[in-house]
């Protein structure tokens, strides 16, 4: 069983800054019991996380929410493979690349976790991919010992390849950036006998993969010791920064011991300066802070062990503070542990840093889990951790009082200072004030500025003082979505001042048809009301509380459907690339197990798709223009629609011909057949259902009746890719309709029969 671990963090070094807190330490398991291990970590635009690594030999990719919880995962069944590195392709897929029985490939997943295709490149790795920002893709690694970059389309496909280096010397590829201009790309590289020394290796490309520099840069302090790069950034003031290793000279066994190594060059990748830090470092990934300042992630020998390293310089390579995660660690691990590391790190939301890499696990013997750890902003003054009330914005009626409270801890040591503020006034220098509020109506500001020397935080509420406002009120959201004839209860509750004391108020409720003020309906004068939604469309439920001239009030934005919950995409125009596919489905309010009658009906640009009888489809636009998708879905009663409008990036408009609709279908939009059928229909005692599965699935083969009941379910289990002919008989069921549902983990598609006598 997974678990999560959240640790206080323990300083193991010393420090010449604060060190941020750690805010999660948590470890990932994908069915293994010895190497579980993250390569790379790539924060989406949307939030959450894809990350790639190995599981006991095994390729494995995962999605994560914000807070590290698992949204799906992937492990391959190959034996002998790893991801190495992922990122987030414009349309939001997953492109990854690593190896796979020692040949250098690259997949794509898309956001929901299928894998849309993997390829094999040649025997090798790849280390490192980018999205360029003319849509396609280059790999970074090694191909048969030598450093390799692969230019590969949105299917995978190779546009070019290129190797460098000499027939004689071992290199690869560590890494990649996309410069104004052409690539750059970092790694090592060394002549092809034995121990001989590693050189940090440096070259740029044009966009064909043709040479335009290279650089080797040796080891400056002997040139017979090695010299490695292993990650390279953009450096805001020009050129660029890598960290890597660099070899310290021997110690008295004779064995080179590493250093981690920060080099920064110019744009011509000349070195600019080398900074050197100490023994027994590696740094395997880097990321720039707001101030300048960089995070290096990899590990770090102590006492003949390794362990997973953070370490934060500013922005002239003075180290800030280093966090060892020692005292983390949940087993001893063993020497020299190249798993037990932190291997890729991330800067979002305003230098919060996020890493993953592996560690030792005491429930696994012998074993490493993947590791994702989260570290606070940095923050040298005071941080206030508790305040009181915790809403900063407070309705209340004149005459109350209000005890504020904040608690703050000063990670410099420094003695704090708290002052409260009352509009302009100071009114306390504890962590409590008690503050009455006997004035007349209007808005109020509390405000507690807690100091250590020249450092602050601060703590401010806004006060509305009203003679009358809500307290609370039912549904939380104020926008509802539900279905037709769904009935919903709506309250609020309020309190108001009069005389010197509190009143009661009165209430009354409105219904506003489509949004319109001129479509105003009463249908309620009590604190609650239960409201009927019997027609489609969107409206305005308004709660009004009053007493006297005082009032306030709540609005509810209540869109009403037929018998589709949800759609996506969730927006109605969508701007996609020539070639990109496009996922459009529909969820119903009733799932599909209690509605088997449900049934579904495509088009693109009023032309039926055929053989498309699902909540899904997938469609591919190859031609630039302007097109309609739309889908009917029918349960036998009802009949609800949505469209789409599929426009280019450069809202460029061009008018398709759709004289041919089979032309239109099957050759410009590149439908898959869903080759589901059923014969003969109708049918007397004996049907067979035909059809074929495009992968192996965990496939449900069922039918129902007109009613829902479910009367067969011929298939319930694991099938292999293409084609299946399944019997099933009816000599036993009363004449009627029936419906046949195929259902695997990524598609659903109904048919309908009719069994005579």
């Amino acid at each position: 069983m997974k678990r999560i671990y959240i640790f206080i963090l323990l300083a193991l070094s010393p420090s010449i800054f604060a060190q941020p807190e750690l805010d999660l330490w948590r470890l990932y398991n994908g069915g293994g019991r010895l190497t579980e291990h993250f390569n790379d970590i790539f924060y989406l635009a949307r939030g959450g996380y894809y990350v790639c690594g190995i599981s006991d030999a095994r390729a494995w990719i995962l999605r994560l929410d914000n807070e590290g919880n698992i949204e799906w995962q992937n492990v391959g069944n190959n034996q002998i493979a790893s991801f190495l590195t992922v990122i987030q392709a414009d349309n939001n897929d997953a492109v990854v690349g690593g190896t796979e029985n020692n040949n250098f490939i690259s997949a794509r997943y898309n956001p929901e976790g299928e894998q849309i295709w993997q390829n094999e490149y040649g025997r090798g790795r790849c280390n490192a991919v980018i999205e360029l920002k003319e849509g396609n893709f280059i790999l970074a690694g090694v191909l048969n010992n030598r450093s390799a970059l692969i230019c590969i389309n949105d299917d995978g496909e190779p546009v070019w390849t290129e190797t460098y280096g000499a027939q004689d010397e071992i290199s690869s590829f560590g890494m990649l950036r996309e410069a104004e201009d052409g690539i750059v790309a970092a790694g090592q590289i060394r002549q092809s006998q034995m121990a001989a020394p590693s050189r940090g290796w440096l070259i740029k490309t044009n966009f064909q993969g043709e040479l335009q520099w290279q650089h080797r840069h040796i080891n400056q302090e002997e040139d017979r010791l090695s010299r490695t790069y292993e990650f390279i950034v953009s450096n805001p003031e020009g050129g660029f920064i890598i960290v890597g290793s660099h070899s310290s000279i021997y110690d008295h066994l004779g064995n080179a011991r590493a250093k981690l190594a920060v080099t920064k060059v110019n744009n011509q990748g000349n070195e600019l300066s080398l900074w050197i830090y100490d023994f027994n470092q590696t740094g395997k990934c880097l990321g720039k802070l707001p101030d300048g300042g960089l995070i290096v992630t990899g590990h770090i020998g102590i006492d003949n062990m390794c362990f997973p390293l953070a370490l934060r310089l500013d922005r002239n390579g003075e180290e800030l503070w280093r966090i060892t995660f020692r005292e983390l660690a949940l087993h001893n691990p063993r020497p020299q542990d190249d798993y037990n590391m932190l291997t890729s790190v991330l800067v979002i939301n305003e230098s919060q840093i996020v890493a993953c890499g592996g560690t030792w696990n005491e429930e696994i013997a012998r074993g490493h889990d993947g590791l994702i750890v989260r570290l606070e902003p940095d923050r040298i003054g005071p941080i206030v951790f508790y305040r009181h009330p915790e809403d900063t914005l407070l309705s209340i009626l004149p005459g109350d009082t209000i005890q504020f409270t904040v608690r703050a801890r000063n990670q410099m040591g420094i003695e704090m200072a708290y002052h409260w503020q009352y509009g302009d006034s100071l009114i306390g220098r504890d962590t409590t004030v008690l503050v009455p509020f006997d004035t007349l109506i209007g808005d109020y500001r509390i405000t507690c500025r807690v100091t250590a020397n020249e450092w602050a935080a601060v703590a401010p509420w806004t006060i509305y003082v009203r003679d009358m406002y809500i307290v609370s009120s039912t549904p939380d959201s104020c926008n509802l979505v539900i279905r037709r004839n769904t009935v919903v209860p709506f309250s609020i509750d309020s309190v108001a001042y009069i005389d010197d004391g509190r009143g009661r108020p009165a209430y009354r409720w409105s219904l506003i048809d489509r949004l319109d003020d001129n479509r105003r309906e009463e249908v309620g004068q009590d604190s609650a009301v239960d409201i009927r939604f019997e027609r489609k469309g969107r409206f305005a439920v308004e709660g009004l509380a009053y007493l006297g001239d005082a009032r306030d009030s709540v609005t509810w934005e209540v869109e009403v459907r037929g018998i589709i919950r949800a759609y996506w995409p969730r927006c109605e125009v969508v701007s996609i690339r020539p070639g990109e596919e496009v996922a459009f489905g529909v969820a119903p309010f009733e799932p599909e197990d209690r509605r088997p009658c449900l049934s579904y009906r495509w088009q693109v640009d009023q032309v039926d798709l055929v053989d498309e009888d699902s909540s899904e489809v997938r469609l591919v636009f190859p031609n630039r223009g302007r097109f309609e998708v739309g889908v009917f879905v029918v349960d036998s009663v009802q009949v609800d629609s949505l469209h789409w409008e599929l426009a280019e990036t450069d809202s460029q408009k061009w008018i398709v011909n759709v004289a041919v609709p089979d032309w239109i279908v099957h050759a410009k939009f590149q439908i898959p057949n869903s080759k589901f059928d059923i014969a003969p229909n109708p049918f007397n005692a004996l049907a067979e259902v035909r059809f074929e599965l495009e992968q192996a699935a965990d496939v449900k083969l069922q039918m129902f009746d007109i009613s829902g009941r479910l009367v067969r379910m011929p298939v319930d289990g694991w099938l292999e890719a293409g084609r299946h002919s399944i019997a099933v008989e009816g000599c036993d069921l009363p004449a009627g309709i029936y419906i046949f549902r195929l259902k695997t983990e990524y598609k659903t598609i109904a048919r309908k029969v009719v069994l005579m006598r």
